[in-house]
């Protein structure tokens, strides 16, 4: 099986569906050639922040599209799924010996741990 260089995520379901015994990976990246194009220009214009020299333009255009995606007032672009989750919890206020429920998955739980 393949997974590196798979762009077609309909290809890619399919094929692990059709694998027998196939541990499904977490974190398969699937990116074309508009992608890859447009990060080597954010990284040729040495911009990849919002405390870039210019602004991090194209991580408050990016930030605007989802806050309108998602009809709320604020969006917060984040370097991971991780630094997302602790910004959540940081955003609910959990306290020390608040109940928080959560997936037996290991970096939720370390993440919770970092706020409290």
């Amino acid at each position: 099986m393949r997974y590196k260089n798979s762009y077609n995520l309909e290809e890619f379901i399919r094929e692990v569906l059709n694998t027998p015994n196939v541990k499904i990976p977490i974190n398969i990246p699937l990116v074309g050639k508009e992608e890859i194009e447009a990060v080597t220009s954010v990284l040729k214009e040495g911009a990849l922040t919002t405390a870039a020299k210019t602004g991090g333009k194209n991580v408050q255009e990016f930030e605007k599209l989802a806050s309108s995606f998602t009809k709320s007032k604020y969006a917060v672009a984040v370097n991971s799924g991780t630094s997302a989750l602790q910004a959540a919890l940081l955003a609910l206020d959990i306290k020390q010996g608040d109940q928080l429920l959560m997936l037996s998955f290991q970096q939720e739980q370390n993440r919770s741990l970092l706020t409290s």
